[in-house]
């Protein structure tokens, strides 16, 4: 697998598994804000996922999931966690988490996978702005 294809499987695998963590919290959060800005980050993570799932079909590659069991134990840690404590700044603060875990995620693997495409490079650094803006807005409700 080239390096184009395997950056865009990252990129597309961390948009799944944070939209499957945010639609997962979304149940718990009851200040309407958060729920608001969750959901406006949500819809943008679906759409560079689907940003990535085009760029794949283009080059014939298929998409990649998240792995399945670090996404079943962060499903079960993050339901033991909001079920003892389910206040906007620990719901925050799971989120923040996980927007810390993406941007280290992508860019260990921007610098590994050198010779992708400039598009690919391009949505891997886009991926990672949005994590660190979501982050940023986040910081509000901590």
């Amino acid at each position: 697998m080239n390096d184009t294809a395997a950056l865009l499987k990252e990129c597309n695998a961390g948009c799944k598994s944070a939209t499957n963590n945010m639609e997962q919290m979304r149940a718990y959060i009851t200040n309407q804000r958060l729920k608001s800005l969750v959901s406006d980050y949500n819809d943008r993570h679906i759409a560079l996922g689907d940003k990535c799932h085009a760029l794949l079909d283009k080059i014939g590659e298929t998409e990649k999931d998240p792995s399945p069991i670090p996404a079943a134990m962060a499903k079960m840690s993050n339901t033991i966690r909001l079920t003892f404590s389910d206040d906007t700044a620990h719901i925050a603060g799971l989120l923040c988490d996980g927007c810390n875990m993406g941007i280290k995620s992508l860019a260990k693997y921007k610098n590994k996978y050198t010779e992708a495409s400039e598009d690919a490079k391009r949505i891997t650094q886009d991926l990672i702005d949005l994590e660190v803006h979501m982050t940023q807005d986040l910081l509000a409700f901590l």
